[in-house]
């Protein structure tokens, strides 16, 4: 009972951030420099140069925000730069360690750095913030990867 409320809690919390996010990310604002939505399409486009303009701007005037800190680590991701976003999902974990993503992403970045025993730590530690998470389906990937080894 008191674990699934907490699995409650989580949810409820990560709902309301998104709601909060998505009210201030919403079409009215869809032209603002800091939409979240427009650089995750830069990123897309893989214009990373333009994206991560965008996101220092925003973290300018929000170093400690969330979201902006999140697009920034997947935009060094994607960029090859994995030691710099390592550093920005270790922040937000200390930040919010309740973000499964966060957690799930440096699995990812382990992983494909061939360091298998990192990768799986964060995958179930993602897991154990939220069992319902994308990390599950990686963990038990990386699992059965090691297991043909």
């Amino acid at each position: 009972m008191f674990q699934h409320s907490l699995i409650c809690y989580s949810t409820l919390r990560r709902l309301a951030l998104v709601v909060l996010w998505s009210v201030s990310c919403s079409a009215s604002n869809a032209d603002d420099l800091f939409d979240a939505g427009t650089i995750d399409q830069l990123i897309k486009n893989n214009q990373l140069i333009l994206a991560l303009e965008k996101v220092d701007q925003w973290l300018d005037l929000q170093p400690d925000a969330v979201v902006p800190s999140f697009l920034k680590a997947r935009i060094l991701t994607t960029d090859g730069k994995s030691d710099q976003a390592v550093t920005i999902y270790e922040k937000l974990i200390a930040v919010e360690p309740d973000l499964p993503e966060a957690y799930n992403n440096l699995g990812l970045i382990y992983a494909a750095g061939g360091n298998l025993e990192k990768a799986t730590k964060y995958f179930q530690l993602g897991l154990q913030t939220n069992p319902t998470s994308v990390s599950y389906t990686h963990l038990r990937a990386h699992e059965t990867k090691a297991n043909l080894v």
